[in-house]
């Protein structure tokens, strides 16, 4: 109860210093959002105190890893809100949940932020690097160090325009970091397969690319230039959910069937090249590509590859988080009816 008239109070205290949570950026005087941010502060944590970096941390578990330091990439779990409290975005399912807004096809696992370059806000950054691996941090970023600008000061921050409109709380967690996201991937792909498949499975393998063959061939010819055959596939992240595909039930199981699609075999048309090859009249990932391109008629492998070949840094909606190594599993079957 104590608690809940804090919260109360400084309500008060805080509307008193701004007129409106609704106004614009360019609108705020960062002046005037510094003092509204400390009598927050002074209300709700009045024994935090401001790092000279202007970072006010609330609660910290130290990693036993070692520092993110100057790492390129790193790797994170979050949930991020509003000082008022409202959740902006989390990857805590069981937060979802909750909220009632969980869907068991989302991926919720770590993502991959990139700190090289200034890719990040200036804040975020200032409370990854001094993290160590395995460490925890609940952080409030003032809402004018949330620009992509740097300044040596924090004068020069409260002079920027770019910030944002509000304050936020982020709750993070530094699973690991990298100057390498290739390599890195790569190790974690030959990892899952050492403890997946035999040694002798692997029938190619190229920088990135792994192909596994689980199943003999009835032909080892090579398909020609535009033959066609037809496939079933099944894609699906290291951590073996499922994010496409023609299996019905499958599909049902990891929530991402759809009734507006036909489930079943997929036609294929071979190319010159892998990159020529369609699936359905239409191009596919490089990976997805890669893989057929070393199948045989009525073969069944999986193809394994880094996100260079795969959907990069953007991933790909809910389903596919950024810079993420996939899976293919691949079965070559006589026509459509299979």
């Amino acid at each position: 109860m104590k608690r809940n008239l804090a919260y109360i109070l400084s309500a008060c205290v805080l509307v008193a210093l701004s007129a409106s949570c609704a106004r614009t950026v360019s609108s705020y005087n960062y002046a005037d959002a510094k003092r509204y941010l400390e009598a927050w502060m002074s209300m709700n944590h009045p024994d935090v105190q401001m790092r000279n970096d202007g970072l006010y941390v609330l609660d910290e578990v130290v990693g036993t890893g070692e520092e993110v330091g100057d790492k390129d990439y790193v790797f994170v779990t979050y949930t991020v809100r509003s000082i008022s409290g409202n959740i902006e975005k989390t990857t805590d399912p069981e937060l979802m949940k909750q909220l009632g807004k969980y869907e068991k096809a989302t991926y919720y696992g770590d993502h991959v932020w990139k700190l090289a370059d200034n890719n990040q806000l200036a804040g975020v950054e200032y409370a990854l690097r001094d993290m160590k691996v395995g460490g925890t941090r609940t952080v409030v970023i003032p809402r004018w160090l949330l620009t992509g600008n740097r300044h040596e000061s924090l004068n020069g921050y409260l002079d920027d325009t770019k910030g944002a409109s509000v304050d936020y709380i982020y709750e993070l967690k530094v699973a690991d970091a990298t100057d390498s996201l290739d390599r890195w991937q790569i190790d974690t792909m030959d990892r899952y397969i050492a403890a997946n498949y035999d040694a002798s499975q692997i029938k190619k393998s190229s920088r990135g690319f792994r192909y596994i063959r689980t199943k003999e061939p009835s032909d080892t010819t090579a398909y020609k230039k535009d033959s066609t055959f037809y496939i079933n596939y099944t894609g699906r992240l290291l951590n073996g959910q499922v994010f496409d595909t023609t299996d019905p039930d499958l599909a049902k199981i990891y929530n991402v069937y759809s009734s507006d699609r036909t489930y079943g075999p997929v036609k294929i048309k071979m190319g010159e090249n892998y990159s020529d090859i369609t699936l359905s009249g239409s191009n596919t990932i490089s990976g997805f590509a890669l893989t057929l391109w070393n199948m045989r008629p009525n073969e069944k492998g999986v193809g394994i590859f880094y996100s260079n070949y795969g959907y990069g840094a953007s991933g790909s909606g809910d389903k596919i988080p950024e810079y993420a190594p996939l899976i293919f599993e691949i079965e070559i079957v006589d026509d459509s009816n299979d």
